[in-house]
């Protein structure tokens, strides 16, 4: 009750300070908070649901929902300009907050399921984690290196963001073999970005130190985060980033991951 009361507050807050801005009306502003409402009603089922399971927070319908809430939970802003977010669909602000009421119900619904999961629980992932872990930190190595690899291939071919001034976008690709470059670059950039949270997030005295593969769990992260934030110009990594080291903090601390998921749902 104290995450609900918490979010209401914080989001009343943030939809007063933007509807202040904007010089939002009244019908916006009390959808757009109506819609918060909601999820953070959302929110909160669903960190009491993982807790009361004990479901691991790197389990597959953990975070689904986790990604499926947040999404959400950023589009309570979309009444502030629903011209500008949907340019195809001529939508009163109620027609949108109806879809919105239809899709707090099956994320609700979906809430209420998880309930009855036996598993994965946080006991078993996090044994699996330690089981495997020889063969987790030698993927983190290759996935490191084919990370550099395949951005440095793709920057000498010229490949980049259509606002840096090169030549790559989701349309345009000069030949068939670079889509195997583009697609390790983003599987491996992906993988070094969760396996390296992963290696930095575990806890003291589980493996003997080992500076080489820190550092490279530190530059797999940072350069994937660069990579997207500075040269391809997609901010969404950062969005990304946050949820990934909120999910990996359970190998750290349970208490831990929970209190970075509430932070960043607020």
């Amino acid at each position: 009750m104290k995450f609900l009361a918490l979010s209401l507050l914080v989001y009343g807050a943030l939809t007063a300070w933007v509807a202040s801005r904007v010089d939002a009306t009244t019908e916006e502003w009390t959808y757009a908070f109506s819609h918060l409402a909601l999820a953070a009603a959302l929110n909160a089922h669903l960190l009491h649901a993982a807790r009361a399971r004990s479901l691991a927070l790197l389990s597959p319908p953990v975070v689904f929902l986790l990604v499926s809430q947040l999404y959400f939970t950023i589009n309570g802003l979309k009444y502030f300009s629903p011209i500008l977010l949907y340019p195809q669909f001529d939508l009163s602000l109620t027609a949108q907050f109806v879809g919105s009421v239809a899709g707090a119900a099956v994320l609700f619904a979906c809430g209420l399921l998880l309930k009855t999961q036996r598993g994965p629980t946080s006991a078993r992932v996090l044994g699996w984690i330690r089981g495997y872990w020889p063969g987790l930190r030698r993927l983190l190595l290759v996935s490191v290196a084919g990370s550099l690899a395949c951005k440095a291939a793709l920057f000498m071919l010229g490949y980049g963001s259509p606002y840096a001034d090169t030549e790559f976008t989701e349309h345009v690709v000069r030949s068939y073999a670079d889509f195997f470059l583009i697609l390790g670059n983003e599987t491996f950039g992906l993988s070094s970005l969760l396996l390296g949270s992963l290696y930095l997030m575990r806890p003291r005295g589980s493996d003997r130190r080992r500076p080489l593969t820190a550092a490279a769990a530190f530059v797999g992260v940072l350069t994937q985060v660069a990579h997207m934030l500075l040269f391809i110009k997609a901010r969404m990594i950062l969005l990304v980033t946050a949820v990934i080291v909120a999910l990996t903090a359970e190998i750290r601390s349970r208490r831990t991951a929970e209190r970075l998921l509430a932070l960043l749902f607020l």
